[in-house]
């Protein structure tokens, strides 16, 4: 899947400036882009992979700096994984989530959910203003 096209999708994140800040100091330090982080997520979760474990493997694919001290760096990128992993899991924790539980939906199983919800919401506001 890590083909490039011409025709490339696009993924806009919002980060507090703060934790941006400190995560590309931490990418600089182990030579790697935003970007190759970003598609080296996608590609490992496009595959299946579990829990990133051979994140560290395509980032090294993509930087030559990388690929010139590959233990050292792969370490690092391990961590640098692990610390988000740990962020999400302390996300959920906080919220009361469990993302293990989460189905993917496809676009139109979404849009028939929205729709039963609207339709639901629409039924109760029908009924209140009847009553």
């Amino acid at each position: 899947m890590s083909a490039r096209s011409a025709a490339m999708a696009q993924v806009n994140v919002r980060i507090d400036p703060g934790v941006k800040a400190a995560g590309d100091a931490t990418l600089a330090s182990v030579d790697v882009t935003a970007t190759q982080l970003i598609r080296a997520i996608w590609d490992k979760l496009a595959q299946g992979a579990s829990a990133f474990d051979q994140l560290a493997i395509a980032l090294a694919k993509d930087s030559p700096a990388l690929a010139s001290d590959r233990r050292e760096k792969e370490d690092a990128a391990r961590k640098l994984i692990e610390g988000i992993i740990q962020r999400q899991e302390a996300f959920e924790k906080t919220w009361g989530l469990d993302a293990s539980t989460y189905v993917a939906l496809s676009d139109e199983e979404m849009e028939d959910l929205l729709f039963d919800e609207r339709m639901q919401r629409e039924r109760a506001r029908e009924a209140f203003d009847g009553s």
